[in-house]
């Protein structure tokens, strides 16, 4: 089952975000350029992600992006559903009745199922969660970011913390 590019680059720059919370905004230009993608593209998925209250912006030459949530706070259930990718596997899972076999098919219970399981899963996992699953790799993609210490591997603040001191930002 693939996702669609929009979730995949969705939890890419809210990774992002998350990791760079403390050098303050993140310009979508940099994180485009970055991870790969196109600042449009990234516009469009952040249009998606607003509604959630997540995010929050600043204009001009040093703006860009930030969360306003704690990453332990933002479950990628809700994620998934912002970007449009939580869609059940069958149609005959969201609505029995449009399907005359419901009743009577075998596989039916086999896809509630598996979609009760996916989104418990996702609502069981939250930003902080995807950002510590390749905690250790992250210094390398991440201009900037310190590398951890060994000993640091397991205490993931160090995620938190610039290698540089941040850029005092001005909000007008």
């Amino acid at each position: 089952m693939a996702y669609p590019t929009r979730i995949r680059y969705g939890l890419r720059l809210l990774a992002r975000l998350a990791i760079q919370a403390q050098s303050g905004y993140v310009s979508i230009a940099d994180i485009a350029s970055e991870e790969g993608v196109s600042v449009k593209y990234l516009e469009q998925i952040v249009g998606l992600l607003r509604p959630l209250g997540i995010l929050t912006s600043v204009r001009g030459a040093r703006g860009g992006y930030a969360l306003v949530s704690s990453p332990a706070e933002v479950t990628l259930e809700a994620v998934f559903e912002s970007l449009g990718g939580l869609d059940a596997p069958t149609p005959c899972v969201e609505t029995p009745s449009g399907c005359n076999r419901a009743p009577v098919c075998a596989a039916r219970s086999f896809w509630s199922e598996f979609d009760a399981h996916m989104r418990s899963y996702l609502r069981s996992k939250t930003l902080a969660d995807l950002i510590a699953v390749g905690a250790a790799d992250l210094h390398f993609a991440i201009p900037g970011l310190a590398a951890p210490k060994a000993a640091e591997r397991s205490d993931l603040n160090y995620l938190l913390t610039p290698a540089v001191a941040p850029r005092k930002r001005k909000i007008l």
